[in-house]
């Protein structure tokens, strides 16, 4: 009987050695950070929707980098306070950032120049307003990236 249950071990042994790497890392222990970074939009003239529209892509680009290294940061002190080596990077998602904030735009995607209807005058109650169309641009004062970090863990 001892005979069998040796072989039964050694076989289960013989086939976890044999088991692809991707299916082992799938029993290792996980670490899931999440990476913020605000960086604030300074566009070179505030009256041109290309001036702004290029702050906000380089400004989103700094966020990204820092949100990265964020979250990669927050990971190895997860990895070390659990006595784990940090592993690979298994997976990379962006997470919702806060209304009011971001690369929103109030006339649509990548447009912060537009025109809109203000009062003119002296408002009285109850009477309709005097409005004037007019030209004018909005700049997001910060981008906010959030992004989570997946990595494997020994």
């Amino acid at each position: 009987m001892q005979g069998r249950v040796f072989l039964a071990g050694a076989a289960v042994t013989v086939a976890l050695a044999a088991t692809p790497a991707a299916a082992r890392e799938s029993r290792s222990t996980r670490i899931v950070a999440t990476g913020i970074a605000t960086v604030r939009v300074h566009p070179k003239n505030r009256h041109s929707n290309s001036s702004i529209r290029d702050a906000v892509k380089a400004a989103d680009k700094i966020a990204l980098k820092r949100a990265f290294r964020d979250g990669h940061k927050l990971a190895l002190r997860y990895a070390k306070a659990e006595g784990l080596k940090l592993g690979r990077l298994i997976s990379v998602s962006d997470t919702q950032e806060p209304s009011g904030y971001g690369s929103g735009s109030e006339f649509g995607p990548n447009k912060y120049c537009g025109k809109v209807r203000v009062p003119v005058g002296k408002q009285v109650y109850g009477q309709k307003p005097t409005l004037k169309t007019v030209r004018r641009c909005f700049v997001p004062p910060y981008i906010v990236t959030g992004i989570q970090l997946t990595y494997s863990a020994n």
